[in-house]
Formats: C-alpha cells, structure tokens, sequence
C-alpha cells in the first residue's frame, strides 16, 4: 500500500465519475475530501465528509471511497456517512485497502 495525492485520484476520475470532483457537485453536497489516498494496485481508498447543511443541527459525517484508477469509477465502501469521525473513516480506509492488498477483496 502506498500513500497518494489525492490530485491523482481527481485525475483518474477524469475517465469515468467526471462530476465526482466538480466544485459544484462538491458545493451542493457540502463535500469534503481527505488529501491522500491509500493505493494499492489498481484501485485508491479516500474519505470524503458530507454535511446535509451547513449548520450544527447537521453533523459532518464521514464515507470510505474506492476509485477505480484505470476506469475512474468511484463507489463507496461500506455504509454512507457511516463513521461519525474523519479518524474512524480513515482507519476503515486503510483496513480495506490493506484487505485488497492482502488478496482478499470481500469489503474492499
């Protein structure tokens, strides 16, 4: 497993999820991304953080993503907004890449 950019996801998504990263899809989500990724072959895990508003009564919550490097597809691993802190979220990313990693892709 190695550690990335997440530029370089951004630019892998440019052939398949193209919008993923527009600063209008991000704006409408409240999204948020986590600035390195965790590649392992062909595939890199992220977090990304939505909010359904910008307010308190709306907590920020946190998804595990994959990126599909050679076809740019994004899918989230595990439940949506499922982890209530970037910290949770970024130990799920780095179990699931290390679980592709180890040869078994269940979860990954």
């Amino acid at each position: 497993m190695e550690s990335i950019s997440i530029e370089e996801v951004k630019r892998a998504s440019q052939k398949g999820d193209r919008h993923w990263f527009d600063k209008d899809t991000m704006s409408f989500f409240h999204s948020r991304v986590s600035h390195d990724a965790y590649k392992v072959r062909d595939r890199a895990w992220f977090v990304s953080s939505e909010r359904q508003e910008e307010d308190a009564a709306h907590p920020r919550l946190y998804s595990v993503r994959v990126c599909y490097l050679e076809t740019g597809r994004i899918e989230t691993v595990g439940t949506f907004q499922g982890h209530k802190t970037l910290g949770q979220a970024e130990s799920a990313a780095i179990r699931a890449a290390a679980v592709y990693e180890n040869g078994v892709e269940k979860g990954a």
